[in-house]
């Protein structure tokens, strides 16, 4: 077989291999925390593999766009390379065959580029739901691309000026412009604070301010009202977790006055997964900035918030977010305590403990 066939082929593979990290890389950098959290309870391997990309500090994407622009440019050269055969058996000139093989080269890139870049990243972010199970698994060998990348990175930040650690350039000069107004009397410090914690909201982990497990009132679905009227006479929250078969599978949310209006309705038979609405779940790994977006979007005041196994972790609310961005407590009066942080850990317990004996139905 002619060796132009072999390059022919290393050009298909070259090309293929750039679409389908494309693709990956649109069904990775699209996927939603909703449909995160769905995947996982589908498949909670290839879920984890996905929140590891996406939260490895930006180098498994960074990865995702060295490898493709890497096997794009070397397709680039291959085509070009071919096509100047094919121009040096039809032209006789030198300066021709060139400058035909510099404009087949930037022709070869243009193309390369939209159908083995563009189009298939666009096909990623639109199928992602459907193709996310099946990418887990090539995750894998762009995480090891992204090592490389990782070590360089560490080289520059070695020879680079040290940067103020954990902050974003954008975020400390609007929170210096902020201060400075401040004390121009131009805004209050009230005002230059809540600009300052608004900034930060995208670099605070749930995971910081989530009312931990131990110390959430979570309800088994199959209890009755009765049996919550029992078990907890004031309903000490506003909304409350519902779970069923073990406290890990949070199964929706229902609301205190859903309980006591059936109970005021001499319904107190019901059980509380005939009241319960749908649960709202983000992970941990979320920033309060997504939470909030969220929230927001899904017209939620909490939200259930689960670790990387998909297990109960707490929860967060609406206030919550408020308290980080006013920089204070909010609380009712018969709120159990201030800070359910503190409560949990006066009690001794590690934040995402599995209750020893949670309440069930008929106990």
């Amino acid at each position: 077989m002619d060796s132009t066939w072999y390059l022919w082929l290393v050009f298909i593979l070259l090309n293929s291999s750039a679409a389908g990290i494309s693709l990956v890389a649109g069904v990775v950098s699209a996927l939603s925390h909703t449909e995160l959290e769905d995947l996982r309870r589908q498949d909670a391997k290839a879920a984890v593999s996905i929140e590891r990309s996406r939260s490895d500090q930006g180098n498994t994407l960074a990865a995702f766009e060295v490898l493709s622009a890497a096997f794009v440019g070397m397709s680039a050269l291959l085509g070009g390379f071919l096509l100047q055969g094919r121009f040096q058996n039809g032209l006789s000139a030198s300066w021709q065959v060139g400058a035909l093989t510099a404009l087949a080269f930037i022709a070869v890139s243009f193309v390369m580029a939209w159908l083995t870049v563009m189009l298939p990243r666009k096909v990623g972010m639109h199928f992602r739901v459907t193709l996310a199970p099946r990418i887990a698994s090539s995750l894998k060998l762009v995480r090891g691309a992204a090592k490389i990348l990782r070590t360089f990175g560490k080289l520059h930040d070695s020879l680079a000026p040290p940067e103020e650690p954990g902050v974003d350039r954008a975020d400390a000069d609007i929170g210096s412009l902020a201060q400075a107004a401040a004390r121009e009397g131009k805004i209050t410090q009230a005002e230059s604070n809540l600009v300052a914690n608004a900034v930060r909201l995208d670099d605070i982990p749930v995971s910081q301010v989530l009312t931990p497990r131990p110390v959430v009132t979570a309800i088994e679905a199959d209890l009755t009202v009765a049996d919550v009227l029992r078990l907890y006479p004031s309903v000490p929250h506003g909304r409350m977790p519902v779970w069923e078969n073990n406290p890990d599978r949070i199964v929706g949310v229902v609301r205190r006055r859903d309980i006591l209006k059936a109970a005021g309705e001499n319904r107190r038979e019901v059980r509380i997964r005939e009241l319960m609405g749908k649960a709202h779940i983000v992970p941990e790994s979320a920033t309060l900035s997504d939470a909030l977006h969220d929230l927001v979007r899904a017209h939620q005041h909490l939200a259930v918030v689960v670790d990387e196994f998909g297990a109960f972790a707490g929860v967060i609310t609406l206030e919550d977010v408020f308290e980080s961005l006013l920089g204070i407590e909010i609380y009712e009066k018969d709120d159990p305590h201030p800070d359910m942080r503190e409560l949990a850990r006066q009690r001794g317990h590690r934040v995402g403990r599995r209750p020893d004996h949670p309440p069930k139905a008929g106990t």
